[in-house]
């Protein structure tokens, strides 16, 4: 990876100011409402697990790769449900967690970006998805590793904060939540123009921020349920992949 230590300072020292980089949690926050057959292999499905990563292996392929950074604290599981509808259709996926929960240092962007080229194919085209702090890791390193994403989605995430994204010539799809509790639309809204005026910008109304996985408690005032909220990013995810 090319000059990757700038850019690091640059996107902790921004994470930094937000307070995001507290203490390092020792513990992944709960999955909740996950079937257990999501993480079954199947005759069409085979899924693979390790520590760091859970990978959704479509008998047949016909797209390409997604691999997916998840959130802050959030294990990969959180993500399985949209993974294995994605794989379904024919998308391989790996959700791969951050370095101990968290991105705190160079080292951990240097750990991340090793181990996602270690799970892309040379040569396989591949999308970089990246939800909440998993969105500024994959805002860093799409111009940095060895082979660069075909497409990059960035999910519920105030980044890019600046002109990281400038050179990325691939499509990139932007989705935040309105009623996001955890990343303000108001600071989602002032990254636009820090993004290519072809990024397809999409806000889900009433969408929440740990609804777009099988974590955090529900909400009681919220108008979109989990499931509903799930089913409507997975099919702006398809629109958004048919065309990659």
């Amino acid at each position: 990876m090319h000059n990757i230590r700038v850019l690091v300072a640059v996107v902790l020292s921004a994470l930094v100011s937000d307070s995001v980089l507290a203490t390092r949690s020792q513990d992944f926050l709960p999955v909740s409402g996950l079937g257990d057959e999501v993480l079954e292999s199947t005759a069409d499905i085979e899924v693979i697990r390790t520590d760091e990563w859970i990978g959704f292996e479509p008998s047949r392929v016909d797209h390409p790769s997604i691999v997916w950074l998840a959130g802050r604290n959030v294990p990969a599981e959180a993500y399985a449900a949209t993974a294995r509808e994605l794989a379904a259709l024919g998308y391989p996926v790996t959700i791969l967690q951050l370095p101990n929960g968290v991105l705190r240092s160079v080292d951990d962007i240097a750990v991340l970006g090793t181990s996602v080229e270690e799970i892309i194919d040379d040569g396989r085209p591949f999308v970089l998805l990246g939800h909440s702090m998993g969105g500024a890791a994959a805002t860093l390193l799409a111009n940095q590793l060895g082979q660069m994403p075909d497409a990059l989605i960035l999910v519920a995430t105030s980044f890019p904060r600046d002109d990281s994204l400038t050179d990325f010539g691939g499509p990139i799809l932007k989705i935040s939540a309105v009623a996001d509790r955890v990343v303000e639309i108001d600071a989602v809204r002032e990254g636009y123009r820090f993004l290519p005026d072809t990024t397809a910008i999409i806000e889900m109304n009433d969408a929440q921020h740990h609804y777009f996985g099988h974590y955090g408690r529900d909400f009681e005032d919220a108008s979109l349920s989990r499931s509903q909220q799930q089913s409507e990013f997975l099919s702006i995810l398809v629109s958004f992949l048919e065309d990659i």
